[in-house]
């Protein structure tokens, strides 16, 4: 075997070592972007029903305290 192909050879396993740590590290990425998207999602709607909650009961008190002041 000759240098050409020795070199060849590693060429090619260190290029396919190379595409699996990439391939990995993308899927890990993708997994890590979809955990946080889903986690923004839901503090988000907590959030918001939170806000909700918060103005329903501010404006029930803003209704109480204008039929009292009448």
């Amino acid at each position: 075997m000759g240098a050409s192909h020795m070199s060849r050879a590693l060429s090619y396993f260190i290029n396919r070592e190379l595409a699996r740590g990439w391939v990995c590290w993308h899927s890990t990425w993708a997994e890590q972007k979809a955990k946080l998207e889903s986690m923004r999602r839901s503090l988000s709607h907590m959030l918001n029903r939170q806000l909700s909650r918060g103005f329903g009961a501010w404006s029930e008190m803003a209704v109480e305290r204008a039929a009292f002041l009448q």
